[in-house]
């Protein structure tokens, strides 16, 4: 099973206004054929966007075979909305675990089970400090730290997945070091946005056991979003 993860930026539009609609589109059949390309099982997708859903799913993943799609349905309310979408050729159920973050950052918080195989796969995309407001970032790290803390001894595998927002000097920083010493940071520790390291795949130690590709897990980067894109093998 491989198990992809990337921020596509502004649901593959790149450009937060981007001049052309042609532009925006050209570059989402970008995304998809370099997913197409890799020929994962699973997506985490950070930053969708549920104004591009033709093109990105229906258009795009779904041709592939992506027949299992879950996002918070808010971004169809608020269609140039963020979210995290998880796509997927394989079924899976949607967890009833509800994390105790405001219903604004819900979208960027996004569970899963594989049952066959009783997999735990959290996609995320941590929040930004809003006008030095750091309650939502915070809240949100506080539960990703519970969810750390109680698949750490688990009996199944439990991967959080996704752009995390934090590296050494972020703020709030000290949440990476209490993540290190709870769950394995799997693969290269090579920045994928930029300068820095945003982009992590996390595991207990039922799922790190699984990994097959841990040393080359490196990022991978492209023309089509500011992020470079992650993949782990299990």
């Amino acid at each position: 099973m491989k198990i992809m993860t990337w921020n596509v930026q502004n649901g593959g539009a790149f450009d937060r206004l981007p001049t052309s609609q042609d532009i925006v589109i050209n570059n989402i059949k970008a995304i998809i054929k370099e997913i197409e390309k890799n020929n994962v099982d699973i997506l985490i997708i950070q930053e969708f966007q549920y104004r591009f859903f033709d093109q990105f799913i229906n258009n795009g993943l779904k041709k592939m075979g992506y027949f299992y799609i879950q996002y918070q349905d808010e971004l169809k309310n608020c269609e140039a909305r963020n979210g995290v979408l998880i796509a997927s050729k394989i079924e899976f159920i949607v967890s009833s675990n509800l994390p105790n973050i405001s219903e604004y950052s819900k979208r960027n918080w996004n569970e899963i089970v594989i049952p066959n195989n009783k997999i735990h796969i959290l996609g995320v995309d941590v929040p930004l400090p809003q006008n030095d407001d750091l309650s939502e970032r915070e809240t949100f790290f506080k539960e990703l730290e519970k969810y750390f803390d109680k698949y750490k001894n688990a009996d199944v595998a439990a991967v959080v997945i996704g752009d995390l927002n934090v590296y050494e000097g972020a703020t709030l920083d000290y949440y990476k070091s209490k993540f290190d010493s709870l769950w394995h940071d799997i693969g290269s520790q090579e920045n994928t946005w930029r300068n820095h390291k945003l982009d992590y795949i996390y595991g207990n130690d039922i799922f790190f056991n699984l990994v097959k590709n841990g040393d080359d897990i490196k990022p991978i980067e492209t023309d089509y979003s500011d992020h470079a894109y992650l993949i782990v093998e299990i």
